[in-house]
């Protein structure tokens, strides 16, 4: 049985990415997991303030071309009851919220329910995930996502784990102006993680394959997703005490759309890439303090999609 398994929801740009984020997390922490016979139950947040030279809403396809400064804030909980030898079971709430200073109606608030199972079988980790988010964009009730991922994991040796799954999400957009937004989502994607340092750093290489069927056939795409991302401590013995960690992702997402967009009189064609680069330092035993960086170049044939974005973020964590 593959112990320690995390959700964790961080604040992302939609409910999209954070239903994403959820599951990738749950991953990484399955293929790190050691049975430390820890507390069946967590509470973890942050606060952070995070400047944007250009505040975008993806879900919506809404570009600002402002800056602005935001608050952000994360409260998560998390409980594991005991559910017999065999199975793991893992219930979790978690809470997001964007203030942003002058650009309010980008302000973003997600409540996020959880709950997973998961299994053993001959050396192969086996999971059941379900989650739903519900988001509210400027203090409007925004969107409804419900999502169910199986996944499988197996550790092809003592520093290789391989993990892959299939999700489906089902979005449903609260708003009369974005109905014709609502659609599913059918996605599957695999992981590798390669670790080092015994374990306390990780490099994974992953692909993603998916497609949306939206009420809007103009919305309908198939996309393609890559990425890479390290994790490694700093080995410097005058740090050790912080023990500061750096983090950095690469990540390359096109997306074709099925159908000509009437305002462009033309088939819709997205690119995306993403780099991130983070910082992390212990200041005690449960508050850790981080500095995160991202660029964003996204180009498209559609205007409103066709941008550049810069974020940066200071934050203090804490988890008990």
């Amino acid at each position: 049985m593959v112990e320690g398994t995390r959700i964790s929801v961080i604040f992302h740009r939609t409910a999209t990415a954070m239903a994403a984020a959820c599951i990738l997390a749950m991953t990484v922490q399955s293929a790190t997991a050691q049975n430390n016979g820890q507390k069946p139950w967590s509470v973890s947040g942050s606060l952070g303030v995070q400047y944007n030279d250009n505040v975008t809403t993806d879900e919506t396809d809404t570009t600002s071309n402002q800056s602005d400064k935001s608050l952000q804030l994360e409260l998560g909980g998390l409980y594991k009851p005991k559910v017999g030898e065999k199975y793991g079971l893992e219930l979790g709430y978690d809470f997001s919220q964007s203030i942003f200073e002058d650009l309010t109606d980008f302000n973003l608030q997600s409540h996020a329910l959880s709950m997973g199972i998961e299994r053993e079988y001959s050396g192969i980790d086996t999971s059941l995930t379900y989650l739903y988010v519900h988001t509210f964009l400027g203090g409007d009730n925004f969107l409804g996502l419900h999502s169910l991922t199986p996944s499988v994991g197996y550790s092809v040796n003592d520093f290789w784990y391989a993990s892959g799954r299939y999700s489906y999400q089902n979005k449903d957009f609260k708003s009369a102006a974005n109905n014709n937004r609502d659609s599913d989502v059918n996605s599957f994607t695999l992981d590798n993680f390669l670790f080092f340092m015994e374990g306390k750093g990780f490099v994974s290489l992953g692909y993603r394959i998916e497609g949306e069927d939206t009420q809007d056939i103009e919305l309908d795409y198939l996309g393609h997703y890559f990425h890479a991302r390290i994790k490694s401590p700093i080995p410097v013995n005058s740090l050790e005490r912080w023990k500061p960690t750096v983090t950095a992702g690469y990540e390359y997402f096109k997306k074709d759309y099925s159908d000509i967009t009437a305002s462009i009189g033309a088939k819709r064609e997205d690119e995306r890439t993403t780099l991130k680069l983070g910082l992390s330092a212990d200041i005690t035993e449960h508050v850790k303090a981080r500095l995160d960086y991202e660029r964003i170049e996204a180009i498209s044939n559609l205007s409103s999609s066709d941008f550049d974005e810069n974020s940066v973020m200071v934050s203090l964590g804490f988890q008990y």
